[in-house]
């Protein structure tokens, strides 16, 4: 069992992540932040948005499926959001160096990680 802080900090230790960030989607409050990324609190907020957006579409939809996770491909990083936990509401925001980051590696960690934390 760990909490969000050494998750986070857990996370931030797999080779080219550069920051992390937890959000309560239904809040919006930033329940930790690490990393030394610029924006990484702004990005994570419009992220969530997106992520909520994605919610709504499949609810309208009546789908049975739900959001794993998003990944943005941009020119120099990858931004995944991944959601945690189904029904708890909440994403996991990170920000990776896209030359360093390995995706399926990250995305193993953090199915591992979910196991282990305490909100």
């Amino acid at each position: 069992m760990a909490n969000v802080r050494t998750c986070l900090e857990e996370v931030m230790k797999l080779e080219g992540i550069t920051g992390a960030v937890l959000v309560d989607l239904k809040s919006g409050k930033m329940l930790g932040i690490v990393g030394d990324t610029p924006n990484l609190d702004i990005e994570a907020a419009a992220n969530a948005d997106l992520v909520k957006a994605k919610f709504k579409v499949l609810s309208s939809l009546d789908s049975k499926e739900t959001v794993e996770d998003i990944v943005i491909t941009l020119g120099q990083r990858y931004q995944l959001l991944r959601c945690l936990g189904g029904a708890q509401g909440l994403m996991l925001y990170l920000n990776m160096h896209r030359q360093l980051a390995n995706l399926a590696n990250v995305r193993l960690k953090l199915s591992q990680l979910e196991a282990e934390l305490v909100i």
